[in-house]
């Protein structure tokens, strides 16, 4: 495997490991760590994170 396979690949080990991290919290506990002065509201964030996670598909079992 050359180095920029290597990488590549390390790289969607650690997007996966962060999307299943975040996947794991609830909405508001996913929202108060994506949080950012100056940015949306947590609440906001929450309803966001709701909204998409209502509308993702099932990953096939």
């Amino acid at each position: 495997m050359s180095g920029r396979s290597e990488a590549l690949a390390a790289a969607g080990r650690a997007w996966a490991a962060a999307c299943a991290r975040q996947a794991a919290l609830s909405p508001r506990e996913a929202a108060k760590e994506a949080y950012v002065p100056g940015g949306p509201s947590v609440d906001e964030l929450e309803e966001r994170i709701r909204r998409r996670r209502e509308r993702a598909t099932p990953l096939a079992s």
